[in-house]
Formats: C-alpha cells, sequence, structure tokens
C-alpha cells in the first residue's frame, strides 16, 4: 500500500515539474510571437497602410454665433463660427476588398486591396431658407496619410475636380451656386487604397466649434459628436473571402449573399439616424507561434491521460512501471513540443 501510494506521489510530482515546463515554453511562445508580430506588423503597415477607414466628403456651411463668457468677474460676448453638416439626400457606395495576404518571415499579415466609389446627392433646396447660404464647403476626406491613394478621381455635379492638391491637403473646397443644378449637387468619388486587419466607413459625423477671441487656443480642436440621418443609404461591400468578423460598435448588414467563396454585404437604409459605422474585419492567417504556444498549453492533458491509462494497465497486469519510466516519457513528450516550437519559426507551415 506504501509503495502504490509512493508510487502515485512520485508519478505526480513528475507531471506537475512537467506541467509547469509546458507552461513556461508555451508562454515564451506566445511572448515572442507577440513581440515579433507587432514589430512586423509596423513594417508592414509602413508599406501597406494601417486599417483602412474610410472618411466620406463632407459638406457644411457655417454659421456666426454669439454666447456669454465671464472672463476675470467681467461678462463679454464672444462670437464664434459653428459648423453645420448638411447630410446628402441619397448615397450610392461600392467598396471591393481583395485580400492579399503578405508573409514577413513566417508570419502572414492580413493585407488588401480596396476600390471604392462613391455618389452622393445633395438637396440644397432642403435646407431652410434662414439657414441657407450661398457659400458651403466641402471636406473631401482624404485625410490619413498613412494609406497611399490611386486613381483618384472628384467630380462635382460631373466636373472633374483639379489639380488633386486641393483634395489631397484635404482643405475646404468652396461651394456657391453656380455650382447647383437644378438645386441639386452630385458628388462622385472614386479611388484604390491598401489597408491592413479591416475597413471602416464613417458614417457618424461631428461638427465643430470654434471660438474667436481669447479662447480660440483652448477650444479649437473642440468638437461635439452628431448623429448622422441616412436617406435612400445603399452600401455594397464585396469581398473575395467568405470569413469575416464585424467590428464592435457597427451596423449589422442588410444582407449577405456568397457564392463562390465570394461574399455580398449589403446596408440599405431609409430615414434613419445613427451614430455607428459600417466596418468589416478580414480573415487572418494562422500564425505557427500561436499553434505552438496552444499545443504547449494543452500537452500536461494529454500527458496526463497517458499516465492515468499507463498505471491503470500496471495494475490489472500486476507489473508496476518504475517513476522513472514516467519521467523518461514525459521528457519524449516535452522534447516534441520543443523540437516543434524551435521550428515554427524557422520552417514554413
Amino acid at each position: 500500500m506504501l509503495r502504490t501510494l509512493g508510487l502515485f506521489a512520485a508519478v505526480g510530482i513528475i507531471f506537475v515539474g512537467f506541467s509547469i515546463a509546458w507552461m513556461i515554453l508555451g508562454t515564451a511562445n506566445a511572448d515572442r510571437t507577440e513581440g515579433q508580430a507587432s514589430r512586423l506588423l509596423k513594417r508592414v503597415q509602413n508599406s501597406y497602410g494601417g486599417p483602412l477607414i474610410i472618411t466620406p466628403p463632407r459638406i457644411y456651411y457655417e454659421k456666426t454665433k454669439k454666447r456669454k463668457v465671464e472672463v476675470a468677474g467681467l461678462e463679454t460676448i464672444t462670437a464664434y463660427i459653428e459648423r453645420e453638416t448638411v447630410d446628402p439626400s441619397a448615397s450610392n457606395v461600392a467598396v471591393d476588398l481583395s485580400l492579399e495576404r503578405k508573409k514577413v518571415g513566417n508570419l502572414w499579415f492580413p493585407v488588401f486591396l480596396a476600390k471604392y466609389q462613391g455618389h452622393y446627392e445633395y438637396d440644397i433646396e432642403a435646407i431652410p431658407e434662414d439657414l441657407r447660404v450661398e457659400t458651403l464647403f466641402l471636406l473631401p476626406g482624404l485625410s490619413s496619410s498613412e494609406s497611399i491613394f490611386r486613381d483618384i478621381e472628384f467630380k462635382i455635379n460631373d466636373t472633374l475636380v483639379e489639380p488633386l492638391s486641393r483634395l489631397v491637403s484635404n482643405s475646404p473646397v468652396e461651394i456657391t451656386t453656380a455650382n447647383y443644378v437644378d438645386g441639386k449637387l452630385v458628388i462622385d468619388f472614386d479611388y484604390e487604397t491598401t489597408g491592413t486587419e479591416y475597413m471602416l466607413y464613417l458614417l457618424s459625423n461631428q461638427g465643430t466649434s470654434r471660438l474667436r477671441g481669447r479662447e480660440e487656443k483652448q477650444l479649437d480642436n473642440l468638437e461635439k459628436e452628431r448623429l448622422t440621418r441616412l436617406d435612400n443609404f445603399s452600401f455594397n461591400l464585396t469581398t473575395d473571402f467568405i470569413k469575416y468578423e464585424l467590428p464592435k460598435r457597427t451596423v449589422p448588414y442588410s444582407a449577405l449573399h456568397q457564392r463562390d467563396g465570394r461574399s455580398e454585404f449589403e446596408w440599405r437604409f431609409d430615414k434613419t439616424v445613427t451614430g455607428k459605422n459600417i466596418g468589416l474585419i478580414v480573415p487572418r492567417e494562422m500564425i505557427p507561434g500561436d499553434i505552438a504556444s496552444r499545443i504547449s498549453f494543452f500537452a500536461p492533458i494529454s500527458l496526463l491521460f497517458f499516465f492515468v491509462v499507463l498505471t491503470i494497465f500496471g495494475i490489472l497486469a500486476k507489473n508496476r512501471l518504475h517513476p522513472m519510466h514516467y519521467a523518461f516519457l514525459a521528457a519524449t513528450f516535452l522534447s516534441f513540443h520543443l523540437m516543434f516550437s524551435y521550428s515554427a519559426d524557422h520552417i514554413s507551415m
């Protein structure tokens, strides 16, 4: 009896010791993979850009307002300019994502090519007359310095906007009544770009308020959140993959069609108000380092099952193994995971 208890105690000590070794190995694999992935991801994003954030063109007008401000115990009146955004009366947007995974070392990164086509209609006469102004301002939306935009084409009522430097600087483009056609304004915006990890189309809008006078410096970057109204809104997203995830706090799609390895997402809204956006996370390739760490963390369960089976058969056959036999078996298990962890960074999997 004492001999049996001693055997169980020795096997338990061996199992706990090797389990600790596997935990250390799995942690080392996870830390090494995470550190290498974050370092190489920056290199990939320097070449192909970060996550793609599509900002649609914004049209707004400026209103001068006044407010009372108390300065040094004295009440003064300060003028400031407030921006009011004009929501489009109809939007038809199409985005096509083509997955082009890039391999750096032995790590795969989700890189994709995006083709964006946006058609926006604005009903200027729908603006209340008391708020209607002669000059509107248009922000193109090319605000990301990390992205590479190609084949840019920007039209206002079928008139091409040139030079492109006006768009690249993302400075406001003035629009006067001479640009209107029957009281309407049509914006067409097309380009190609690349991105990594995920795509996000900004629906939510933000207006900005700028105070003139002594408080301009403190409130120059002040922004107030604003919900966006969607009228006759259509957004079509096509991909050459079927696995996907939706980012948090995004609008779910209205319809999804998948066939022949391609996916077509549809968002349709009318008379809708929202503060959320549209997004899609592209699928990731399995990283060898992640596989090695998961196998290492799971290894003690397999070893425990093997020890239990050997112990049961030993008791039934009345031919018990020595504790050193268990130690050598555990070492054999561990040697496989050591070799696999080493190969994960040297052999393509």
